[in-house]
């Protein structure tokens, strides 16, 4: 008769097991730390599509309150904002900033529907221009999408570009540009 010894013994099942249900643990654990808790210090992705090159030629003239308002080029510029992190905002600051000699003249703004809005912090209209505006988007929940219309015009000789638009927040985010 021959005994095969094939080296399973309690202490050796034991062991076996407790590695198993440790791996599983870690699996878990590993699964739960990346998708579920929100990563503190890590900027965040928020895409951004923007379309400066709507160029209204030749001169245009705006009416209000019987003030006539005459622009030698005026932009439209279109930004849509998605927010492709892993958090969501109950309420995101961003700023709009021109780089270049221009002022933003009139501003339209478009949630997903009347729950999500994106809301300017000052007025700004003809009478009313500025370089820079800040806006409120309350709330950026994951996937959501907003659009920004910015009427630009240059008080300069320099023509208006992507690089000529500067947007920040003050939450740790990156702006990733998907269209260059």
């Amino acid at each position: 008769m021959c005994i095969v010894n094939t080296g399973l013994n309690l202490s050796n099942v034991l062991g076996m097991l407790i590695t198993l249900v440790a791996g599983a643990l870690a699996v878990f654990l590993g699964y739960w730390l990346k998708y579920r808790i929100p990563v503190v210090g890590v900027k965040q992705y928020i895409s951004r599509v923007i379309d400066p090159g709507m160029l209204i030629k030749p001169h245009i003239t705006f009416e209000s309150n019987q003030h006539k308002f005459h622009y030698p080029n005026l932009y439209i510029v279109e930004t849509h904002f998605f927010n492709q992190s892993r958090k969501a905002y109950k309420k995101f600051d961003l700023k709009v900033e021109l780089k270049v000699p221009a002022e933003i003249i009139y501003i339209a703004c478009n949630g997903e529907d009347g729950s999500h809005e994106i809301v300017p912090k000052q007025a700004i209209d003809f009478e009313n221009p500025a370089k820079c505006v800040d806006l409120d988007i309350d709330p950026f929940n994951r996937d959501n999408v907003y659009s920004i219309s910015l009427y630009v015009t240059c008080t300069g000789d320099e023509e208006l570009t992507r690089n000529s638009i500067h947007y920040s927040t003050k939450i740790a985010s990156k702006f990733v540009s998907i269209n260059g």
